[in-house]
């Protein structure tokens, strides 16, 4: 898939690459790879990745702030009340986050709200290089804490 295949280090396909894949391997290669693109994709906007793609990967550090950025009420309410081992750091960091989102928000539409007017404009900041990714689970706190704290105070991001 697209996100183990950079992971891995490996370069992204040129069109003609694809070309000769469904020459020689017929249809069936091409589906199933686009099939592991579609999922990954699907993943990424539902907030999923950090559980469900690269789940035994070493995670780059965004994909929490994506878990944040979409996850749904019922998503980030189970998040906030898991218990994870103290080893666990970004899991710890990402269920502490969690809790402060749905405790500040309240309801699912204020959630949304947050998530929207704050949390996906930073994962975006993020993916595009404009800022930083954090480097540890204290920095996400730190980062993700800001973006709610100006929606808490402000009604968007600082």
């Amino acid at each position: 898939m697209w996100l183990r295949r950079r992971h891995e280090g490996e370069h992204d396909r040129d069109e003609g690459q694809i070309e000769t894949e469904v020459g020689e391997g017929g249809p069936e290669v091409a589906v199933e790879e686009w099939t592991g693109v579609v999922a990954e994709a699907s993943a990424l906007l539902e907030g999923g990745l950090a559980d469900s793609i690269l789940a035994g990967w070493p995670r780059p550090s965004w994909v929490w702030i994506n878990q944040l950025a979409h996850g749904s009420w019922e998503d980030l309410r189970d998040l906030s009340q898991k218990r994870h081992r103290w080893l666990r750091l970004w899991e710890g960091a990402s269920t502490f986050l969690s809790a402060e989102m749905i405790a500040c928000t309240g309801t699912p539409e204020r959630l949304l709200a947050l998530q929207r007017s704050a949390l996906i404009p930073l994962e975006l900041d993020v993916l595009d290089g404009r800022v930083e990714p954090p480097s540890s689970p204290l920095k996400l706190i730190s980062m993700v804490g800001a973006a709610i704290d100006g929606y808490r105070f402000y009604g968007s991001p600082i």
